[in-house]
């Protein structure tokens, strides 16, 4: 592979389909990747926008049977009956269990080149000093546990690169997707660098994405979710480049409330008229 100026790695927990993409996809264009950053620790508490989020996201999945039932079953067993030492174990061993090693990021990683630093959060003083001694210029967020903070944050020797399910600053926080169909927006990604602010800082580029006939929420999730590896390799080719621009957010925008399920419900409604609309 062609060795590019930079130094790039992923944050990634132990399964990780996004970070399995994102290596096929550098891969399949001849870029590297310098290192993959596997996040150990299980999280247990959440917040209560999270908690609402989560609970709406169930309900209303459940209706629309976005998952089949084994996967809700198999969901629910491990939220709420599987103690945390066994989760623990799982997620420390998973590269060696059977039945499931073969979704282990680690083992995906090990097997296309790409080096491997296990840590137990991303944002720890360990995960800082491998990325300074490795020269790491750019992270990419493809997964993780809990929002970055200290001490990973508050360096500039390196930036960490994030993609946003709707337009910044405008639409950050939780549901942005939903937010943006129930007001008109425009649906799209933006990528920009992580901050100790929630979807605050600088942005990067907007990838806007059309709604096609036949879309869902879920469709058009799933879609955006899809293009994630080629945004970040065409912010990584900008910012070498010089052809991407990173602009400072005000902080003025606060990040919006997660929606409720009948909101949820709402949403779906007006993606529906909004697509007989493009019809006429």
């Amino acid at each position: 592979m062609n060795r590019t100026i930079m130094k790039v790695a992923i944050l990634s927990t132990p399964v990780c389909p996004y970070t399995v993409d994102i290596i096929k996809h550098f891969k399949a264009n001849d870029f590297v990747i310098d290192a993959v950053i596997i996040e150990q620790d299980i999280r247990k508490k959440y917040s209560k926008n999270e908690l609402i989020f989560r609970n709406a996201h169930d309900k209303f999945n459940r209706k629309f049977k976005k998952y089949s039932l084994s996967r809700r079953i198999t969901r629910r067993v491990w939220d709420n009956l599987v103690p945390k030492f066994i989760k623990n174990y799982i997620q420390k061993n998973i590269e060696t269990i059977p039945i499931i090693k073969k979704v282990a990021t680690k083992n995906f990683a090990e097997q296309n080149g790409v080096p491997v630093f296990s840590t137990k959060k991303h944002s720890g003083e360990d995960v800082k000093k491998f990325l300074i001694e490795n020269k790491i210029d750019y992270l990419l967020l493809a997964s993780s546990n809990w929002l970055l903070k200290e001490p990973l944050l508050g360096t500039d020797l390196y930036k960490i690169i994030s993609i946003h399910p709707g337009l910044l600053p405008k639409y950050k926080g939780l549901d942005s997707l939903q937010w943006t169909i129930k007001e008109g927006g425009k649906i799209g990604n933006t990528a920009f660098f992580v901050n100790k602010d929630l979807d605050g800082g600088a942005i990067l580029k907007f990838y806007e994405e059309p709604i096609l006939e036949g879309d869902s929420t879920a469709i058009i999730q799933r879609r955006m979710t899809s293009k994630k590896p080629e945004i970040y390799l065409d912010i990584l080719k900008g910012l070498e480049n010089k052809s991407i621009i990173p602009k400072k957010q005000s902080g003025s925008e606060k990040p919006l409330q997660p929606m409720s399920f009948e909101q949820l419900l709402e949403v779906e409604h007006i993606l529906q008229e909004r697509i007989e609309k493009q019809k006429l």
